[in-house]
């Protein structure tokens, strides 16, 4: 016999599921109503605290190899405007992109773990890529895929930003400009701009893009800015060649007995193959954490530390006009990658987690757990992960 109280209770855990499934349906709403690919943004992983997003439907189309740039460049201004972030990394941010949600959510999941690994405070922000035509370019489509190629239009529009100050954020553009363009110029007459009109002491960054990009870019840092209840400011100041303003135009005059100056000296090219590696290190990293299997069967670390190391040690490959692509590297056939076989008390957990995320039993995960151990032993290869975990899988069942 049931009590009296057991409809209540029913009525009751129903009520709280419902209100779960509708508390997922608003928190993942851009994905629900997906049309592209959905995905994540999160400033580096060098960084604290890590800023990032919520799962959003970034609009980018399935048939393209997903190129993250645009969505990476419009978060890390954002990001500028509303925190005042200041980075050295020529990657601050990073932008992962994934087919379904499920997958999405692993991907920010299997990130976050690593940020809290590295004892960095992990902060969710509100915000999401406004995907529309034209904004984000397209390099090259999935194969079994005809559509067709898009090409990015010319960076011809300039705009310059002000660091915060008082309060304030100054900002002028995007201005229609032709190439070539130095931009210390602008940088030095939008300077001196600010502080003759505004008393303004500090920082100014200019850039150059499309009329889209350029326009979006400078909305993303503003947007930002706002968001942290700061003030901005249009001046509509135009960079103007015949103004006196600017360090450029205060130049003393050339001396003719003077030595002329001499050039610095180039970069040794080991340098430059470092700063390559350097440059290279936020995507590479991105591809790693995308992959989950391969993520949770190799240090994504450990990895990036082996790729540094070759194009340091093969200057003349790094430093060619067509250098050994990144994706190549990952394949583990240049060197080894043994040694990046994650230890054993993560490798467990973590190929269990995605055994069971392909409907693998409870003994069978244990199974495939051992399995994927001795395959990787013999095939240390990253980019082979996922087959290698198939492998294991279908001998498991």
């Amino acid at each position: 016999m049931l009590p009296r109280n057991f409809s209540t209770r029913v009525v009751l855990v129903s009520s709280l599921a419902i209100l779960s499934l509708v508390s997922v349906h608003f928190r993942n709403h851009a994905a629900a109503s997906q049309t592209g690919l959905v995905g994540f943004c999160a400033s580096g992983l060098d960084q604290s605290p890590i800023y990032i997003t919520e799962i959003f439907n970034t609009g980018l189309n399935p048939a393209y190899v997903a190129d993250t740039q645009p969505l990476q460049n419009e978060y890390s201004e954002y990001l500028k405007g509303r925190f005042d972030i200041k980075s050295n990394s020529p990657f601050p941010v990073a932008c992962i992109a994934s087919f379904t949600l499920s997958e999405a959510q692993t991907r920010k999941n299997d990130y976050e773990t690593q940020a809290r690994q590295g004892n960095k405070q992990i902060v969710e922000i509100e915000w999401g890529y406004k995907f529309e035509p034209g904004g984000a370019p397209i390099t090259m489509t999935r194969p079994g895929h005809s559509v067709t190629h898009v090409t990015e239009a010319p960076a011809d529009r300039m705009f310059c930003v002000s660091d915060l100050y008082q309060g304030t954020v100054y900002f002028t553009g995007p201005v229609a400009t032709t190439p070539p363009v130095a931009v210390y110029q602008w940088m030095n007459g939008f300077t001196a701009f600010l502080k003759t009109k505004y008393s303004f002491d500090g920082r100014v960054f200019c850039n150059m893009g499309s009329a889209v990009n350029a326009r979006r870019l400078v909305n993303a840092h503003l947007d930002g800015s706002r968001a942290a209840g700061h003030r901005v400011v249009e001046t509509d100041w135009k960079y103007d060649a015949s103004q006196t303003t600017g360090t450029s135009a205060s130049r003393p005059p050339q001396d003719e007995d003077r030595e002329p100056a001499q050039r610095p000296a180039a970069q040794p090219p080991n340098l430059q193959a470092r700063d390559f590696a350097i440059k290279e290190h936020p995507r590479a990293l991105a591809i790693c954490v995308a992959d989950r299997p391969m993520a949770a069967a190799f240090d994504c670390q450990c990895l990036l530390r082996q790729i540094s190391e070759y194009r340091k040690s093969h200057v003349s490959d790094t430093l060619s006009a067509s250098p050994t692509p990144l994706e190549e590297l990952f394949k583990g056939e240049r060197f080894d990658c043994k040694s990046c076989i994650q230890v054993d008390w993560k490798f467990k957990p973590g190929i269990k987690s995605v055994a069971r995320f392909q409907r693998a039993r409870e003994g069978e995960a244990d199974c495939v757990v051992d399995k994927m151990r001795t395959l990787l032993e013999a095939k240390p290869y990253p980019s082979q992960t996922k087959e290698l975990l198939n492998e294991a899988l279908k001998a498991c069942r």
